[in-house]
Protein backbone atom coordinates (compact mmCIF):
# COMPACT_ATOMS: atom_id res chain seq x y z
CA UNK A 1 0.00 0.00 0.00
CA UNK A 2 2.66 2.65 0.91
CA UNK A 3 4.23 1.66 -2.36
CA UNK A 4 1.44 2.34 -4.23
CA UNK A 5 1.05 5.81 -2.66
CA UNK A 6 4.59 6.45 -3.22
CA UNK A 7 4.28 5.59 -6.58
CA UNK A 8 1.01 8.21 -6.85
CA UNK A 9 2.85 11.05 -5.22
CA UNK A 10 5.92 10.39 -7.29
CA UNK A 11 3.55 11.08 -10.18
CA UNK A 12 2.05 13.95 -9.15
CA UNK A 13 5.13 15.88 -8.02
CA UNK A 14 6.57 14.81 -11.98
CA UNK A 15 3.36 16.34 -13.31
CA UNK A 16 3.75 19.62 -11.58
CA UNK A 17 7.32 20.16 -12.30
CA UNK A 18 6.37 19.34 -16.27
CA UNK A 19 3.29 21.77 -15.74
CA UNK A 20 5.85 24.12 -14.54
CA UNK A 21 8.56 23.87 -16.76
CA UNK A 22 6.10 24.05 -19.87
CA UNK A 23 4.64 26.90 -18.02
CA UNK A 24 7.64 28.86 -17.89
CA UNK A 25 9.00 27.69 -21.20
CA UNK A 26 5.19 29.53 -22.88
CA UNK A 27 4.78 32.74 -20.39
CA UNK A 28 7.60 34.00 -19.04
CA UNK A 29 9.32 36.65 -21.80
CA UNK A 30 8.72 37.60 -25.03
CA UNK A 31 9.41 35.51 -28.08
CA UNK A 32 9.88 36.10 -31.68
CA UNK A 33 7.44 35.08 -34.22
CA UNK A 34 8.86 33.59 -37.46
CA UNK A 35 11.77 36.12 -39.05
CA UNK A 36 9.26 35.58 -42.43
CA UNK A 37 6.27 37.61 -40.46
CA UNK A 38 8.13 40.50 -39.73
CA UNK A 39 9.03 40.57 -43.33
CA UNK A 40 5.66 42.19 -44.63
CA UNK A 41 2.28 43.85 -42.62
CA UNK A 42 -1.62 42.97 -43.40
CA UNK A 43 -3.77 40.28 -42.51
CA UNK A 44 -3.65 36.81 -44.67
CA UNK A 45 -6.66 34.42 -44.71
CA UNK A 46 -5.85 30.78 -44.25
CA UNK A 47 -8.44 27.55 -44.05
CA UNK A 48 -8.38 24.98 -41.14
CA UNK A 49 -6.21 23.07 -42.90
CA UNK A 50 -3.57 25.42 -43.44
CA UNK A 51 -3.80 26.49 -39.57
CA UNK A 52 -3.63 22.65 -39.26
CA UNK A 53 -0.45 22.48 -40.91
CA UNK A 54 1.08 25.75 -39.37
CA UNK A 55 0.75 24.01 -36.07
CA UNK A 56 1.82 20.85 -36.59
CA UNK A 57 4.78 22.37 -38.56
CA UNK A 58 5.27 23.97 -34.42
CA UNK A 59 5.23 27.80 -35.99
CA UNK A 60 5.13 30.73 -34.23
CA UNK A 61 2.26 33.00 -35.72
CA UNK A 62 -0.58 34.73 -34.88
CA UNK A 63 -4.14 34.61 -36.09
CA UNK A 64 -7.10 36.82 -36.35
CA UNK A 65 -10.80 35.06 -35.86
CA UNK A 66 -13.72 36.66 -37.04
CA UNK A 67 -17.06 35.89 -38.99
CA UNK A 68 -18.52 37.29 -41.95
CA UNK A 69 -21.39 40.20 -41.48
CA UNK A 70 -20.44 40.48 -37.89
CA UNK A 71 -19.93 44.26 -36.39
CA UNK A 72 -17.61 43.50 -33.95
CA UNK A 73 -15.29 41.62 -36.04
CA UNK A 74 -15.08 44.82 -38.76
CA UNK A 75 -14.59 47.11 -35.58
CA UNK A 76 -11.62 44.55 -34.20
CA UNK A 77 -10.24 44.24 -37.91
CA UNK A 78 -9.98 48.17 -38.05
CA UNK A 79 -8.09 48.53 -34.90
CA UNK A 80 -6.07 45.63 -36.41
CA UNK A 81 -4.99 47.07 -39.63
CA UNK A 82 -4.12 50.40 -37.72
CA UNK A 83 -2.01 48.56 -35.10
CA UNK A 84 -0.44 47.22 -38.63
CA UNK A 85 0.13 51.00 -39.95
CA UNK A 86 3.02 51.25 -37.24
CA UNK A 87 3.87 47.51 -36.60
CA UNK A 88 5.17 45.31 -39.68
CA UNK A 89 4.00 42.15 -38.95
CA UNK A 90 1.50 39.54 -41.42
CA UNK A 91 -1.01 38.25 -38.91
CA UNK A 92 -3.41 35.09 -40.29
CA UNK A 93 -7.09 35.24 -40.41
CA UNK A 94 -9.54 32.67 -40.58
CA UNK A 95 -13.47 32.54 -40.12
CA UNK A 96 -14.34 31.41 -36.94
CA UNK A 97 -16.39 28.98 -38.62
CA UNK A 98 -13.00 27.07 -40.01
CA UNK A 99 -11.28 27.54 -36.83
CA UNK A 100 -13.92 25.64 -35.36
CA UNK A 101 -12.94 22.86 -37.72
CA UNK A 102 -9.49 22.63 -36.08
CA UNK A 103 -8.19 21.23 -32.83
CA UNK A 104 -9.00 24.39 -31.36
CA UNK A 105 -12.86 24.38 -31.35
CA UNK A 106 -12.85 24.00 -27.30
CA UNK A 107 -10.74 26.23 -25.97
CA UNK A 108 -11.32 29.39 -28.49
CA UNK A 109 -15.29 29.50 -28.19
CA UNK A 110 -16.04 33.19 -29.05
CA UNK A 111 -15.45 35.70 -31.94
CA UNK A 112 -13.44 38.47 -32.97
CA UNK A 113 -10.26 37.02 -31.41
CA UNK A 114 -7.01 37.10 -31.92
CA UNK A 115 -4.56 34.26 -31.03
CA UNK A 116 -0.36 33.74 -30.13
CA UNK A 117 0.81 30.76 -31.06
CA UNK A 118 4.37 29.53 -29.84
CA UNK A 119 6.04 26.28 -31.81
CA UNK A 120 2.78 25.48 -32.92
CA UNK A 121 1.18 25.89 -28.74
CA UNK A 122 -1.51 28.20 -27.61
CA UNK A 123 -0.30 30.83 -25.57
CA UNK A 124 -3.21 33.38 -25.44
CA UNK A 125 -6.03 34.67 -26.66
CA UNK A 126 -8.55 37.66 -26.79
CA UNK A 127 -11.92 37.11 -25.52
CA UNK A 128 -14.50 39.40 -25.73
CA UNK A 129 -16.05 39.05 -22.54
CA UNK A 130 -13.35 39.84 -20.32
CA UNK A 131 -12.90 43.18 -19.03
CA UNK A 132 -9.04 43.42 -19.02
CA UNK A 133 -8.76 42.10 -22.53
CA UNK A 134 -11.85 45.69 -23.85
CA UNK A 135 -8.28 48.00 -24.28
CA UNK A 136 -6.56 45.36 -27.33
CA UNK A 137 -10.39 45.75 -28.83
CA UNK A 138 -10.92 48.75 -28.97
CA UNK A 139 -7.47 50.84 -28.85
CA UNK A 140 -3.95 50.42 -31.33
CA UNK A 141 -1.91 51.46 -27.95
CA UNK A 142 -4.19 48.68 -26.00
CA UNK A 143 -3.59 45.73 -28.45
CA UNK A 144 -0.04 46.44 -28.36
CA UNK A 145 0.26 46.08 -24.37
CA UNK A 146 -1.17 42.88 -24.80
CA UNK A 147 0.83 41.64 -28.00
CA UNK A 148 4.14 42.40 -26.48
CA UNK A 149 3.66 40.72 -23.07
CA UNK A 150 4.09 37.73 -25.22
CA UNK A 151 5.68 38.90 -28.32
CA UNK A 152 8.66 40.82 -29.99
CA UNK A 153 7.32 43.14 -32.41
CA UNK A 154 10.05 44.90 -34.41
CA UNK A 155 12.40 42.79 -37.01
CA UNK A 156 16.13 42.70 -36.51
CA UNK A 157 17.79 45.80 -38.06
CA UNK A 158 19.18 45.58 -41.56
CA UNK A 159 21.56 47.55 -43.42
CA UNK A 160 20.74 48.16 -47.09
CA UNK A 161 23.08 50.78 -49.23
CA UNK A 162 22.26 49.98 -52.47
CA UNK A 163 19.81 52.98 -52.96
CA UNK A 164 16.58 50.92 -53.34
CA UNK A 165 14.31 49.42 -50.49
CA UNK A 166 13.91 45.59 -50.17
CA UNK A 167 10.97 45.96 -52.41
CA UNK A 168 13.28 47.24 -55.14
CA UNK A 169 11.48 50.75 -55.09
CA UNK A 170 14.67 53.28 -56.22
CA UNK A 171 15.22 56.07 -54.02
CA UNK A 172 16.17 59.47 -53.53
CA UNK A 173 18.57 60.51 -50.57
CA UNK A 174 18.25 57.64 -48.05
CA UNK A 175 18.62 58.69 -44.46
CA UNK A 176 18.94 56.05 -41.99
CA UNK A 177 19.31 56.08 -38.32
CA UNK A 178 18.51 59.64 -37.82
CA UNK A 179 21.70 60.82 -39.77
CA UNK A 180 21.00 64.64 -40.72
CA UNK A 181 23.86 65.36 -41.87
CA UNK A 182 22.82 64.48 -45.82
CA UNK A 183 20.47 67.38 -45.65
CA UNK A 184 20.76 70.58 -47.38
CA UNK A 185 19.13 73.74 -47.36
CA UNK A 186 16.18 74.53 -49.67
CA UNK A 187 16.61 77.15 -52.67
CA UNK A 188 15.13 78.81 -54.59
CA UNK A 189 14.90 76.27 -57.26
CA UNK A 190 14.36 73.17 -54.91
CA UNK A 191 12.55 72.29 -51.92
CA UNK A 192 13.36 69.57 -49.44
CA UNK A 193 10.48 66.96 -49.52
CA UNK A 194 11.23 64.53 -46.10
CA UNK A 195 9.17 60.74 -46.35
CA UNK A 196 9.17 58.85 -43.76
CA UNK A 197 7.85 55.07 -44.93
CA UNK A 198 8.14 51.82 -44.01
CA UNK A 199 9.71 48.59 -45.54
CA UNK A 200 6.64 46.31 -46.51
CA UNK A 201 3.98 49.35 -45.86
CA UNK A 202 1.76 49.09 -49.42
CA UNK A 203 1.15 52.70 -49.67
CA UNK A 204 4.71 53.39 -48.97
CA UNK A 205 5.47 51.38 -51.68
CA UNK A 206 3.09 53.51 -54.44
CA UNK A 207 4.23 56.65 -52.91
CA UNK A 208 7.73 55.39 -53.88
CA UNK A 209 6.22 54.95 -56.81
CA UNK A 210 5.34 57.95 -57.60
CA UNK A 211 8.05 59.77 -56.64
CA UNK A 212 10.05 57.54 -59.38
CA UNK A 213 7.08 58.58 -62.02
CA UNK A 214 7.66 62.25 -61.77
CA UNK A 215 11.66 62.38 -61.43
CA UNK A 216 12.03 63.25 -64.96
CA UNK A 217 9.68 65.62 -65.20
CA UNK A 218 9.32 67.79 -61.36
CA UNK A 219 12.69 66.03 -60.13
CA UNK A 220 14.58 69.36 -60.85
CA UNK A 221 12.04 71.10 -58.23
CA UNK A 222 12.68 69.28 -55.09
CA UNK A 223 15.40 67.09 -52.86
CA UNK A 224 13.59 63.86 -51.46
CA UNK A 225 14.56 62.67 -48.54
CA UNK A 226 13.32 59.03 -46.95
CA UNK A 227 13.67 57.80 -44.06
CA UNK A 228 12.45 54.65 -43.02
CA UNK A 229 11.21 54.05 -39.81
CA UNK A 230 10.06 50.28 -38.92
CA UNK A 231 13.32 49.00 -38.83
CA UNK A 232 14.83 52.15 -37.82
CA UNK A 233 14.28 53.12 -34.24
CA UNK A 234 16.32 56.53 -34.79
CA UNK A 235 13.91 57.59 -38.34
CA UNK A 236 10.73 56.59 -36.23
CA UNK A 237 11.60 59.12 -33.51
CA UNK A 238 12.88 61.76 -35.95
CA UNK A 239 9.09 61.65 -37.77
CA UNK A 240 8.13 62.44 -34.29
CA UNK A 241 10.18 65.46 -34.03
CA UNK A 242 9.11 66.86 -37.72
CA UNK A 243 5.53 65.96 -37.16
CA UNK A 244 5.42 67.57 -33.34
CA UNK A 245 6.68 70.22 -35.29
CA UNK A 246 4.56 70.79 -38.09
CA UNK A 247 1.87 69.83 -34.86
CA UNK A 248 0.76 66.33 -36.26
CA UNK A 249 0.38 63.40 -33.95
CA UNK A 250 1.22 60.68 -36.34
CA UNK A 251 -0.90 57.39 -36.37
CA UNK A 252 0.64 55.87 -39.43
CA UNK A 253 2.82 56.08 -42.21
CA UNK A 254 3.34 56.93 -44.85
CA UNK A 255 3.66 60.33 -43.48
CA UNK A 256 5.45 63.07 -45.73
CA UNK A 257 6.37 66.48 -45.62
CA UNK A 258 6.17 68.84 -48.54
CA UNK A 259 6.72 72.80 -47.51
CA UNK A 260 4.39 73.60 -44.90
CA UNK A 261 1.78 71.01 -45.45
CA UNK A 262 1.91 67.70 -44.07
CA UNK A 263 0.26 64.29 -45.58
CA UNK A 264 -0.72 61.31 -43.72
CA UNK A 265 -1.24 58.07 -45.95
CA UNK A 266 -1.18 58.02 -49.71
CA UNK A 267 -3.78 57.40 -52.56
CA UNK A 268 -3.39 57.15 -56.44
CA UNK A 269 -5.32 59.93 -57.91
CA UNK A 270 -6.19 62.62 -55.42
CA UNK A 271 -2.92 62.88 -53.26
CA UNK A 272 -1.02 62.57 -56.28
CA UNK A 273 -2.20 65.87 -57.84
CA UNK A 274 -2.59 66.89 -53.95
CA UNK A 275 1.47 66.47 -53.84
CA UNK A 276 2.35 68.55 -57.13
CA UNK A 277 0.24 70.83 -55.79
CA UNK A 278 2.30 71.15 -52.22
CA UNK A 279 5.67 70.87 -54.19
CA UNK A 280 4.39 74.33 -56.27
CA UNK A 281 3.40 76.21 -53.34
CA UNK A 282 6.69 75.22 -51.26
CA UNK A 283 8.37 76.58 -54.11
CA UNK A 284 6.96 80.36 -53.44
CA UNK A 285 6.66 80.22 -49.97
CA UNK A 286 10.04 79.18 -48.92
CA UNK A 287 9.26 77.16 -45.79
CA UNK A 288 11.47 74.11 -45.01
CA UNK A 289 10.54 72.82 -41.70
CA UNK A 290 13.79 71.30 -40.57
CA UNK A 291 15.98 73.98 -41.13
CA UNK A 292 13.40 76.65 -40.00
CA UNK A 293 12.04 74.86 -36.91
CA UNK A 294 14.04 72.04 -36.36
CA UNK A 295 17.77 72.45 -36.86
Amino acid sequence: MKKKVFIIVGAVVLLIVVGLSMFSIFRSGTFRLEEKYYQSSGLEEINADELTELLNAKESFLVFTYQPLCAASANFEENINNFLNDNPLTIYQITYSDLKKTQLAEKVTSYPSLLIFKKGHLVDFLETDQDADVPAYETVDGLKSWLTRYISLKARSSTNTSGEDESGVAKSIAVSNGDLDSLKPATDDKINIYFFWGNGCPRCAEEHNFFREIQEKYGDRYNLYTFEVWYDDANSELMNTFAEAMGDEVKGIPYTVIGNETFVGFGTGSSEQKFLNAIEAGQKNKFDVYFDRIK
